[in-house]
């Protein structure tokens, strides 16, 4: 199994929301190096056009970009963890700030899913994972609030122990049906059988 690749871009986080393990490979995403800064963390790669981060960076290898292109530097910085061989991504500071950057890096998710990896962008108080075909389960431990979004034109899913149970149901991209679950206490499990989803949940 691959070690994981750390992301950290300049949305919203907090020092203690960031888990790092000893031999992640980390990447500060363009504004994402002031908070290395902050927090003291050392990245492996700066992905960044520099727009946001205009001083000298020294002793880190550094992928420059243009401010003028058509990926991101999330994905940039995605495409540079998957060319070195990681397949499970973290993805700090993605969300809060400007709404198209949040929904880029969900689409960076997906992204992922299909070249068969692993992303999970997490927040001060919430995460999102994209979901193709197979299930998640989710420890009796878990509270607050789970929504399953529907990202190809129809997905079939299943959920088992939360407040709202579905079998096999067909969701659209254009339904808000699976809205505002809540965690009950139990193990829990959601099961894709057909398309895609984005899952959030918001901690209780």
């Amino acid at each position: 199994m691959n070690k994981r690749c750390i992301l950290i871009g300049a949305g919203e986080m907090k020092e203690e929301n960031i888990s790092l393990e000893k031999n992640d490979f980390v990447i500060a995403v363009d504004g994402g190096y002031q908070y290395c800064l902050n927090f003291n963390i050392h990245p492996d790669l700066v992905v960044s056009d520099f727009d946001s981060y205009p001083h000298e960076i020294k002793g880190i290898e550094i992928l420059r970009s243009q401010p003028e292109k058509d990926d991101t530097d999330m994905m940039l910085a995605i495409l540079a963890g998957l060319e070195r061989g990681y397949d499970e991504f973290v993805i700090y500071g993605g969300m809060g700030g400007r709404l198209e950057h949040t929904l880029g890096n969900i689409q960076c998710l997906n992204f992922l899913c299909q070249k068969k990896a692993h992303g999970i962008m997490i927040s001060q108080n919430s995460r999102v994972e994209v979901l193709g075909k197979g299930s998640r389960s989710y420890d009796a431990s878990m509270s607050g609030y789970i929504s399953i979004f529907s990202l190809a034109d129809e997905s079939v899913i299943s959920i088992e122990n939360l407040k709202y149970s579905l079998d096999h149901k067909r969701i659209s991209n254009a339904t808000t049906l699976g809205v505002d679950n809540e965690f009950i206490g139990k193990e829990s499990k959601i099961t894709l059988h057909e398309g895609c989803i984005c899952i959030v949940i918001t901690e209780g």
